[in-house]
């Protein structure tokens, strides 16, 4: 299973279909949100949310950003893992 990237758009493509895709508009300058989490029901339970997370982290940080978690899981995932909480804007931007 291969992971995509596409400017503020993480996704896993397979004949044709969507199983699993997270995007992370501008809602600030060089500040994203992480709003769409959706992987699925078949691919639950693989790490393939946690694996999107990690890549859309990467990106984030590659590229500067900081981000906010609106999706429930990404707000979940960021405040268990400590060590990505450098791109995270825990409050909204003014």
């Amino acid at each position: 299973m291969e992971i995509s990237r596409e400017d503020h758009r993480i996704f896993i493509e397979e004949q044709g279909q969507l199983p699993a895709e997270f995007t992370f508009p501008f809602v600030d300058k060089q500040v994203v949100d992480i709003n769409h989490t959706f992987a699925d029901v078949s691919l639950r339970g693989q790490g393939i949310r946690g694996a999107l997370m990690k890549e859309a982290a990467a990106v984030i940080r590659k590229k500067c950003w900081k981000c906010m978690a609106f999706s429930p899981y990404a707000l979940a995932w960021m405040k268990k893992h400590e060590k990505e909480q450098d791109i995270w804007m825990k409050e909204e931007p003014r």
